[in-house]
């Protein structure tokens, strides 16, 4: 009997460290892949990269062409506002990448879920990682690659939209659903917080997208390397990091691949509690992404607002350079948000906290009509 209690005692130790490293690797998965929430720090500097022909007005090509400075690679519009709508034109092509993107992971989480049932958490998360850092370094080889400037416009974006858009997204909808169900089958007791503290992870993500003062933050690093390098960079860094989170990802012992019920999922599709509980995720999710993908330039524009319209050109623009900090603390309070939420929902149960948690979020963003832009 002893030595049944001990090897009982032993399997209890070995089990409850095992769980704490899945909440480990859940929360490394989570951090890389929620930088998806940064992508609005990127407009700026790939409108440089993928439109090399600069805008001036007619003002500043005349400053120019007096001082017999190169003109052959601008186009010269009437004035600053001709030329902000031009600006404002380029990027929101590029900004289909975030829309793509957003649309490839919630399509492909679909599947990534049955696939996670029948192979488990560590197989379709190593999926995930495959397809997110691909996505980027083959957006960074394209953008450092010596030609990529000679394709038509189309040819630009269309890479951009499959690699940053199409396959990163894929990526995340891969690995994003595996933290999640691993983590619940090994906390049942605390299936809200858990779940918080792993999804913390992607609130989180684009902190460190948005980190202005140190060398990993993403404004610094693009201004030294450019922002080709950084998807290389970054592609490798999601590829190992989300690799090594995977590997920690185990569902707990005895638990056995589900079978496909093709009668469950049909029947799931017949019950209108379906179609409100998609209509509620849809409604919170479309609020939120809107902001989140124009993040960075919606908040410089409050900063230049505020500061009047006596600007100079180089005053604007860091002040438009500073609305990353929004960044940063949209992901803060996500994250603290995401465990708040999680625990709350354990002691209130989860009615009571989706009821409170979208009469806030619909208050927040009744607010922003009040807000100026340019």
């Amino acid at each position: 009997m002893s030595s049944l209690a001990a090897s009982a005692d032993h399997a209890h130790t070995l089990a409850r460290a095992t769980r704490w490293k899945v909440l480990f690797g859940a929360i490394l998965v989570q951090l890389i892949l929620g930088t998806v929430y940064g992508y609005s720090i990127f407009w700026q500097p790939l409108e440089a990269a993928v439109y090399p022909t600069k805008i001036l007005t007619a003002a500043q090509a005349a400053q120019l062409s007096a001082g017999r400075s190169e003109l052959a690679t601008v186009i010269i519009v009437a004035d600053e506002a001709a030329a902000t709508a031009r600006h404002e034109a380029q990027k929101g092509l590029l900004k289909y990448s975030f829309a793509i993107c957003i649309l490839s992971f919630a399509l492909l989480m679909v599947w990534a879920g049955r696939v996670q049932d029948q192979k488990g958490p560590r197989f379709t998360a190593l999926v995930g990682a495959t397809l997110l850092g691909a996505g980027f370094l083959l957006a960074g080889a394209f953008l450092l690659s010596p030609w990529a400037t000679a394709l038509p416009e189309a040819v630009r974006l269309g890479v951009l939209w499959i690699t940053l858009g199409l396959m990163a997204g894929a990526g995340i909808g891969f690995a994003y659903v595996c933290p999640i169900a691993a983590l619940i089958k090994w906390f049942p007791e605390h299936k809200g917080l858990v779940s918080g503290l792993a999804v913390a992870g992607f609130g989180l993500g684009a902190y460190i997208f948005s980190l202005k003062d140190v060398p990993i933050g993403a404004p610094p690093f693009i201004a030294n390397h450019g922002i080709g390098t950084f998807f290389l960079v970054h592609g490798i860094v999601s590829l190992l990091a989300v690799a090594l989170g995977a590997s920690l990802l185990t569902n707990p012992p005895g638990t056995a691949p589900k079978a496909m019920q093709e009668s469950t999922w049909r029947e799931t599709l017949r019950r209108p509690a379906f179609y409100l509980l998609w209509l509620m995720f849809f409604s919170g999710a479309l609020a939120g992404l809107t902001v989140i993908g124009i993040l960075k330039d919606f908040a410089g524009e409050q900063l230049v607002a505020a500061a009047g319209p006596a600007l100079s050109d180089a005053a604007r623009n860091d002040l438009l350079m500073r609305g990353a900090a929004a960044v940063g603390w949209l992901a803060i309070f996500n994250a603290l948000g995401r465990i708040c939420w999680g625990l709350a929902s354990d002691k209130v149960g989860r009615t009571a906290a989706f009821i409170t948690m979208f009469l806030i979020q619909a208050v927040a963003m009744f607010t922003l009509t009040s807000l100026k832009t340019e």
